[in-house]
């Protein structure tokens, strides 16, 4: 019975080593296009992401660049929202924006992975940006922006794009002040997945 694995376990081995694959072949993950909110609460602050549902935003003659074979290019808004308690003080903040995200695909030689990017890539895609709106007051806080930057613009998958968002919450309890600092993350991969990252 021993050798009988041992021959199976070989021609397994054959057969593997026999077949090919190109780089790409493999299962993608399939595209995330519907609107949606995600939630999630770290250290007492609850983070409320927004997404609309993914729109194709190509253009009537498809952008035929080596990195976006098939043409296809989609466009979402979305917004996040923070808010927490700071000694008893109720406070929010928010920031958002517009990305793309698609292309990739198989130009007959070569499979690409798609994209995901704000800065315009084909010259027409031009309506992505990321907006801090840490600046303001509310009732019994003030928001004061200290850093609003992005990374990953543009990435190609399996790498995100993320927008962040820095900011300083300051309140006054019996005449004391009090501050905090928080940061705010959105995320989104070249698939149309989202998430909060921080």
């Amino acid at each position: 019975m021993r050798t009988f694995a041992v021959i199976l376990a070989a021609m397994v081995a054959v057969a593997v080593a026999g077949s090919t694959a190109l780089a790409g072949d493999a299962p993608q993950p399939s595209l995330n296009l519907g609107a949606r909110t995600i939630v999630t609460t770290s250290n007492g602050v609850t983070t409320t992401t927004r997404v609309g549902a993914a729109q194709v935003v190509s253009p009537s003659i498809a952008p035929k660049t080596i990195a976006c074979p098939n043409g296809t290019v989609y466009g979402r808004a979305w917004s996040q929202d923070a808010n927490s308690y700071l000694y008893g003080v109720f406070w929010s903040n928010q920031h958002r924006g517009y990305y793309y995200f698609g292309c990739g695909g198989y130009d007959g030689r070569t499979h690409y992975s798609p994209s995901v990017w704000q800065t315009s890539q084909f010259g027409w895609d031009n309506a992505g940006y990321h907006k801090c709106e840490s600046a303001g007051t509310g009732r019994g806080f003030t928001v004061s922006g200290l850093g609003c930057w992005k990374t990953g613009d543009p990435s190609q998958y399996p790498n995100q794009l993320h927008d962040f968002d820095n900011f300083k919450v300051s309140v006054v309890v019996k005449q004391l002040p009090f501050s905090a600092t928080y940061t705010m993350c959105f995320g989104a991969d070249p698939y149309g997945n989202v998430y909060n990252c921080t």
